[in-house]
């Protein structure tokens, strides 16, 4: 895709430390891209004849594709802005829209087909983000609300057999739990949260989730209370189960936070969820005893993000949030790649992330889960076979057995 890659990622340099920076709004290119997902159609319709001279189309179509919003902007821009948009860009934009149509009744069908079959063994099944957040969010249009996988939480005692109900629906399982010692396995489903699972012939991803966030100590309820606070959504293929209310925002908060890289559409996400529960602020909704933190940056960051876009309040800002709000909103304007694989060189950048996370962690077990997740790897319970009583040895041995595995990985 030509506009995709005319602007490549920076250098990942970000305004951390410029104080200069806090007061500084976003651009136009990122104002608008907001508005194509936030703003209604008499909104986005003068937002898109109101272009400033200047407007920087390149930047605003590498923004869509890198935010993975190209395809709501397809639907919603493209026809409203006519001959002012690069005729290429715009085709590109329409391109993928259609593919983006066709591929969410792919996933539709897939989630509501594994959902049916999860329910006619027994096991409850809520599905995070993706097709349930296209219907209970961007209803009537879930087709706007673009997902690359298809995410399945069950019970941490239904992870089982919920593996075998995959298996029997043709899956393949991407990292098979066989190759883990018996004693390691218990390791290995508290240092991750979800196991893969692959469609033979598409290549489509299913994430079977036993825990709701990565670290155990983020909203840390058990999958019972999880099940009090979903709803069950009506599709073209059959029904599907979402998170709903407080639990659903404070979800929200932490994924869109939760990432060595922002993505707009997840702050989007963010936005709508207030629109859709009628409250002015994370905090003020989705308060969760004394887990505050990722809930008053995330206020912090929308507090920047939405004033220029039309249809809804602006969250309250805690003074103290300023410059990481700042920090991510610049990040938002020169989008990074999401790492998916650890090296030496991301090693800094990896670590400062984690201090973070740190930082928002609700308490002393979180943040020690974030030293544990920072120094070890899930595949060093197949080495090990320890269970996680044994986690300090983990935490101790982890960057050697990193090491091992780059040193091999260079001799291959």
């Amino acid at each position: 895709m030509v506009y995709a890659i005319l602007h490549a990622s920076g250098n990942g340099n970000s305004v951390h430390s410029d104080d200069n920076m806090i007061g500084v709004r976003p651009s136009p290119e990122l104002t608008l891209l907001l508005a194509c997902d936030l703003s209604g159609g008499a909104a986005l319709q003068a937002a898109a004849g109101a272009v400033p001279v200047g407007f920087d189309w390149d930047r605003f179509g590498h923004l869509a594709f890198a935010h993975d919003m190209a395809g709501i902007v397809g639907a919603r821009l493209v026809p409203l802005v006519g001959e002012a948009m690069p005729a290429g860009l715009a085709e590109e934009l329409t391109t993928l829209r259609r593919s983006e149509v066709a591929m969410s009744m792919t996933q539709l069908e897939l989630t509501a087909r594994l959902t049916r079959a999860l329910d006619a063994a027994g096991i409850a099944a809520i599905i995070l983000k993706g097709a349930a957040l296209g219907h209970l969010l961007y209803a009537p249009c879930p087709e706007w609300r673009n997902s690359l996988d298809i995410d399945i939480l069950v019970s941490p005692d239904q992870r089982e057999r919920a593996e075998a109900v995959l298996l029997g629906a043709g899956l393949t399982c991407g990292d098979p739990a066989g190759r883990v010692p018996l004693r390691g396995r218990a390791m290995r489903l508290l240092l991750q949260n979800a196991g893969d699972f692959i469609v033979p012939h598409s290549g489509q991803l299913v994430e079977l989730h036993h825990r709701i966030c990565r670290n155990p100590y983020w909203l840390s309820a058990p999958f019972d209370a999880l099940l009090g606070q979903s709803v069950v959504l009506e599709t073209a293929y059959g029904p599907i189960r979402s998170l709903t209310g407080p639990v659903l925002l404070n979800y929200l908060c932490w994924h869109a936070l939760a990432h060595m890289g922002y993505r707009l559409k997840w702050f989007c996400d963010l936005a709508r969820a207030l629109r859709h529960f009628a409250t002015p602020g994370c905090v003020a909704f989705a308060e969760a005893g004394g887990a505050l933190r990722h809930l008053e940056l995330a206020d912090a960051v929308l507090a920047r993000l939405l004033p220029g876009v039309d249809g809804g309040m602006v969250p309250a800002a805690k003074p103290c949030w300023n410059r990481r709000a700042a920090a991510i909103v610049a990040d938002l304007e020169d989008p990074r790649d999401i790492p998916t694989q650890r090296s030496l060189a991301g090693l800094p950048a990896e670590l400062a992330f984690r201090l973070f996370l740190a930082r928002l962690a609700p308490g002393g077990r979180a943040r020690a889960f974030e030293l544990l997740d920072l120094t070890s790897d899930p595949r060093d319970a197949a080495v090990l076979g320890l269970g996680p009583r044994f986690a300090p040895l983990y935490a101790a041995l982890g960057p050697f057995l990193a090491l091992r595995r780059m040193t091999k990985a260079r001799r291959a």
